[in-house]
């Protein structure tokens, strides 16, 4: 299946607390989320489409949250340095892995595959 982007969107933060919040469309999506440091909040929301979402979170204690949407949805969170917390929004299928492909969580078949690295505490809420 190829992913072809029909919404980009790309939103970078500062150094300082920062609370970001990013929507996809309706549609296939390429979503980049990139702060720089600080103790911050980021929020990403796919809507519908099979989306390509890059979350990266900078130094700092970062409170991440990923809202699952409908589709299938290819992501990379990466929470940085400093002790971070994702909390993923399921009740759709979805696999989470680690950055060396071992699953860290599943539920249902298909659906979004999500890759997190230097993340300290995740959470899911079906």
């Amino acid at each position: 299946m190829a992913l072809l982007a029909t919404t980009e969107s790309c939103r970078k933060g500062g150094n300082g607390n920062d609370t970001q919040r990013i929507r996809g469309d309706d549609g296939n999506d390429c979503i980049i989320q990139k702060d720089l440091a600080g103790n911050d909040n980021l929020r990403t929301e796919a809507k519908e489409g099979d989306d390509l979402i890059m979350i990266d979170a900078g130094e700092g204690a970062y409170t991440i949250t990923y809202d699952v949407s409908s589709g299938r949805n290819w992501v990379l969170i990466d929470g940085g340095t400093g002790e971070d917390t994702l909390t993923i929004n399921a009740g759709l299928p979805l696999a989470v892995y680690d950055e060396k492909g071992k699953i860290l969580y599943k539920y249902g078949e298909g659906g979004s595959e999500i890759i997190v690295k230097n993340i300290e505490d995740i959470k899911y809420v079906i």
